[in-house]
């Protein structure tokens, strides 16, 4: 996952702070505003997301599939 390839929302980060929550439980428990998530091709990438934009959705890329490592890596852009 992409560190700040999304907006978060200041809720979140309202809730981390009164709550002295770590970023990785509030990406475990809220995941940072992140609503749905979709898993493409890269070839497909481009026009998934000008598809979901016409639709006056926002879209981005958050991260990538990568082979060898269990779990959730979060990284900087």
């Amino acid at each position: 996952i992409f560190k700040d390839s999304w907006k978060v929302q200041p809720i979140f980060k309202l809730i981390q702070n009164y709550g002295q929550i770590s970023d990785r439980e509030m990406h475990r428990t809220f995941n940072m505003g992140v609503g749905y998530t979709l898993i493409v091709s890269p070839d497909d990438v481009d026009s998934i997301i000008n598809t979901i934009k016409a639709q006056g959705e926002d879209a981005s890329v958050i991260g990538k599939v990568v082979s060898g490592v269990n779990g959730v890596i979060f990284c900087e852009n």
